[in-house]
């Protein structure tokens, strides 16, 4: 029988955080967000070096909570990015989320790592280095 892979999703999160990865919807302006155009642009870039076919939509609403965050929906193929979540880095971590259909777990990490470095995010080495740290790799 298959193992279930470990959900490391708060010692994700907080990895994320202690790299300054994003910031928090009310320590950047709205002039500093992307836009939708912009998001979308990463998200078929993303999916393209990832050899992962795009979402069949991308979306500036809310979706199962009331809480502005931006989510992934496997089934549909659909990612979602509402105001205040537009950065960079929280795009592609939703794009390691549609591209590898784990939720956040080891496999989607390593995903995750790649697509930071080849953005020019943060550079690999200290994402693995750090992800070790916190146990996510």
């Amino acid at each position: 029988m298959k193992e279930k892979p470990r959900d490391l999703t708060q010692q994700v999160y907080d990895w994320e955080l202690s790299l300054g990865l994003f910031l928090w919807a009310r320590d950047i302006p709205a002039d500093k967000q992307l836009t939708m155009d912009e998001c979308k642009a990463i998200v078929v870039d993303a999916c393209t070096l990832s050899q992962s076919p795009p979402p069949h939509h991308v979306s500036e609403e809310r979706y199962w909570t009331d809480r502005y965050c931006a989510w992934c929906d496997h089934t549909s193929r659909c990612l979602g990015f509402p105001e205040d979540t537009r950065q960079p880095a929280i795009v592609l971590h939703e794009v390691a989320h549609l591209v590898t259909r784990h939720g956040h777990d080891a496999v989607f990490v390593e995903k995750y790592i790649a697509l930071l470095d080849v953005f020019n995010i943060r550079p690999r080495w200290e994402l693995e280095a750090t992800a070790h740290e916190y146990g996510i790799l």
